[in-house]
Order: C-alpha cells, then structure tokens, then sequence
C-alpha cells in the first residue's frame, strides 16, 4: 500500500540511473502512447550528466527510428497530441530534461558513434591552461617575477597592466590570472 498524497506523483529515487525514464506503451492500434515524467530542478541536473540517463534520452529517437520499409512508429502524448516528428519528439524530450534539442542530436550521434561510453561527460583538453599565456610566453614571466617578489594577486595584475601596455602585449583579467597562478606554482615554475 502507498503512503501519502494519491494526486501527487511519487518521488523519484536518488538513484542517478533512475532520474529520466519515460514509459511508452503500444495500443490497440499499434499507436505508441509516450508518457514523460516530470522532473524537478535536481532531477534535470541528474538526467543531464549521468550516461545512463542521456541513454535513456536518446532511446526513445532510437527506438522511433525509420526502419526501411516500415516507416516511422506514430506516437501519441497522454493528452492526446500526436507527435508526427523527429523534431518534435526531441523538442518535447529535451524540455523535459532541461536541454536544447541540439543537445539531443548531439547525444544520438556520439551513441551511434562511440556507443554509452561516448555519452560520458569529459574534462576539457585544455583545463588549467590559458590561451594567453600560451600565446605571450614573456607574459608568464612577467606575472611570475611579480609573484616571486611577494606581490598579490591583485598587485600583480596592476603591475602587469602597465608593463603590457608598454611592450603591446594584452594584458591578462583577474580572473585568469587568478585561475592560472595557482598551476603555475604547483608545477614550481619560478622566474
């Protein structure tokens, strides 16, 4: 017997593979009836990120795929809308997970491509690095002789104002000079 509010749908369970899974059942005549669940903020979060989630996703385009000689399967929503697309099936996926529908696509294609493992979330290649240091090598000189000398970050990026304007080079924000300082001083880079 289920405890508390009948009219309220049940919560879903922290299991993060359970955090998007939408029912489709076939009719009398053969009309597919596709049911999404209703996913609260940390719900979405949950069907963004995790792999088996977004295969969840993306398993109702794969299941609704045209197959040669057989046409498209028809769906139909709980409320009586037929959904007569791939777009819109996607667009009304994606909302439900708090997506663009380009993201969908984009999920769709690395599955085919790579399979689950291609569904995984991946740190950037070029995580800790600054594309202006790299650029203006002197800089990272400049910045790390001031940092040397016991100047704060916030100094240092005054003082670094000042000297690039006087040789042309841009001159690095807070932000990424803030974000850039502390993997230079774990690699032990000094002047």
């Amino acid at each position: 017997m289920m405890s508390g509010n009948p009219n309220r749908p049940p919560k879903m369970c922290r299991n993060n593979s359970a955090s998007f899974s939408p029912t489709v059942e076939r009719l009398d005549d053969g009309t597919l009836l596709l049911v999404l669940p209703h996913l609260n903020a940390r719900q979405k979060s949950i069907a963004r990120h995790t792999p088996e989630a977004r295969l969840a996703a993306i398993s109702l385009l794969l299941a609704t795929r045209r197959s040669p000689g057989k046409g498209r399967a028809v769906l139909m929503l709980a409320d009586g809308r037929k959904v007569d697309s791939a777009e819109r099936l996607v667009a009304l996926v994606a909302q439900s997970i708090g997506i663009s529908p380009r993201s969908l696509w984009r999920w769709q294609k690395a599955f085919l491509a790579g399979g689950v493992s291609a569904l995984m979330r991946h740190s950037r290649s070029d995580k800790g690095r600054s594309r202006l240091f790299a650029k203006w090598p002197q800089l990272r000189w400049i910045c790390m002789k001031h940092l040397a000398a016991g100047k704060s970050i916030r100094a240092t990026q005054k003082l670094i104002s000042h000297e690039c304007q006087g040789i042309g080079i841009p001159t690095p924000s807070y932000t990424t000079l803030r974000s850039y300082v502390p993997s230079e001083r774990t690699r032990g880079m000094k002047p």
